[in-house]
């Protein structure tokens, strides 16, 4: 994240969100995962919260969105206070995994995937979004070509600003530091990537 700041997410049995400072080797835990899961082992748990994080270029703020909520948290990097965003008709974890307090595994059946990447510029943060069935997702053991994920983008104060809707397939994508256009691109196809102004 910074020079002397590593941020990271799903490690030891019960965090959620670390820092890592590398001048004095020092681990400070941010967020730990909800107790609502007591039964649960750590693994589950890292796959239950698997997240994807982007730093505001100017290091002052850090975007994470995560697979299986609907859930964007902007967290402040000097007070680690944060701001959550969530999505009303999303399911939530326990619906989503069909699990309790009493679970000790989960089920994937009807798992709903939200989100597999975010990126930020210091204007925006832009949320690749599925808001599909896991097996509706995956044929064959790949990502399905025909379903093309949305990009939601929000301000740092989590005000949602405009939806975007590439027309091809892509797996990735990145957004200029201006905000002017966004690039995307397949793993399917070499050296092919797709322009979208802003």
């Amino acid at each position: 994240f910074s020079d002397t700041t590593l941020w990271g997410a799903s490690y030891m049995p019960n965090v959620d969100i670390f820092k890592l400072h590398f001048e004095n080797g020092g681990f400070e835990p941010v967020m730990d995962y909800p107790l609502d899961f007591p039964l649960l082992s750590t693994q589950t748990k890292r796959d239950i919260f698997g997240c994807y994080f982007s730093a505001k270029p100017d290091n002052s703020k850090l975007a994470i969105t995560y697979a299986n909520q609907a859930v964007l948290k902007i967290i402040d990097v000097k007070s680690n206070k944060s701001v959550q965003i969530e999505y009303k008709d999303f399911p939530d974890l326990s619906s989503n995994f069909r699990i309790n307090e009493m679970s000790d595994q989960i089920d994937k059946e009807s798992l709903r995937i939200f989100s597999w990447r975010v990126r930020s510029t210091n204007q925006f943060i832009y949320i690749k979004v599925y808001d599909v069935l896991y097996k509706d997702l995956i044929v064959d053991g790949r990502i399905d070509e025909d379903f093309i994920p949305a990009i939601h983008i929000f301000d740092w104060s989590g005000k949602p600003i405009r939806a975007i809707q590439p027309d091809q397939y892509y797996k990735n994508f990145d957004v200029s530091s201006d905000d002017k256009y966004i690039i995307t691109i397949s793993e399917y196809v070499d050296n092919y990537y797709v322009k979208y102004d802003l």
